[in-house]
């Protein structure tokens, strides 16, 4: 009966997240192939696998590690401050490298896997440049949500970037514009999620 008091919310809250998640992964690309083409959707849509792949399996591997010993800690004294700020300084200076890398590269980087017709979504990428930065960090590090059994902030962080994505995607504004404000908005939510678990890394 404890065990199914304390954790009879995860599913409460895990199916509308991923839900919600999954709504505003795949609205940017719907909508801009249904706005603005095929050409514009396809190069965003291959953008978003490129960066996202790399990072999805890296982040994959950073937050397997960091659930063992972040939860480790906080079991054992109630805050995980020092695996938390180890992992978000090696987090942040990698994506500073990734930043970087393709800040400079990326046009070079989509020409040369993809061929020229696909320069526009190396241009793309540039602009999405601190959305994946910022993802690569807050990804491994949102964990901790769960860790302290705060689910329910997840749940408002989900809602807030469905409501972001659809009213970027939903309004007038020429593409340019569209991508990036997605990507200032994106960002911005992802620091709020940093800021958060750190907070909750901190000794009470």
């Amino acid at each position: 009966m404890y065990f199914y008091k304390r954790y009879n919310k995860f599913p409460i809250y895990s199916l509308p997240g991923g839900t919600m998640n999954s709504i505003s992964a795949q609205l940017p690309v719907i909508v801009v192939t249904a706005k603005f083409g095929a050409e514009l959707g396809g190069g965003l849509a291959l953008t978003m696998r490129t960066l996202g792949a790399p990072i999805g399996i890296i982040g994959k591997s950073v937050l397997d590690v960091f659930k063992k010993y972040a939860g480790d800690e906080y079991r054992q004294h109630g805050s995980c401050a020092n695996i938390y700020l180890n992992t978000l300084f090696y987090l942040s200076f990698f994506a500073s490298l990734f930043a970087i890398f393709l800040f400079f590269f990326s046009k070079t980087l989509f020409t040369t896997l993809f061929g020229e017709q696909w320069l526009k979504s190396g241009e793309i990428a540039i602009v999405l440049i601190p959305l994946f930065a910022l993802r690569f960090v807050a990804s491994p590090l949102s964990y901790l949500i769960y860790i302290v059994e705060k689910q329910h902030v997840a749940i408002i962080w989900q809602t807030a970037l469905l409501l972001m994505t659809l009213g970027i995607f939903y309004s007038t504004l020429p593409f340019e514009l569209m991508i990036m404000f997605y990507s200032v908005g994106y960002s911005i939510l992802y620091l709020v999620y940093i800021k958060i678990t750190y907070d909750m890394s901190q000794p009470k």
